[in-house]
């Protein structure tokens, strides 16, 4: 994997294609901090590439939750605790 930068990106275009096209993932980087990844498609199977990167944000986003709920303490809640919070939570803004 090679870690590009936003500069790099207008300088070296051609470089990051041919690295991208050799079917090696790129890093994009912002004052040397990631925040992109650039990865080979085909026109075919694009769609399904999208579709497989949704998944893997949404898998992101729960490991996330899962890792706030264990900090804060409230990884044990049974689902009917979750349920009542959900509930009340509901009701507050309804009341709003």
């Amino acid at each position: 994997m090679k870690f590009y930068s936003v500069r790099d990106l207008r300088t070296k275009t051609k470089e990051i294609q041919r690295t991208i096209s050799e079917d090696e993932d790129a890093v994009l980087t912002n004052n040397g901090k990631p925040f992109a990844i650039m990865i080979p498609v085909d026109e075919e199977d694009y769609v399904a590439t999208m579709d497989n990167l949704v998944r893997i944000r949404a898998l992101s986003a729960m490991r996330r939750m899962q890792d706030m709920a264990e900090k804060a303490g409230i990884s044990d809640m049974s689902l009917d605790e979750i349920n009542r919070i959900i509930a009340e939570t509901r009701a507050e803004m309804r009341e709003s």
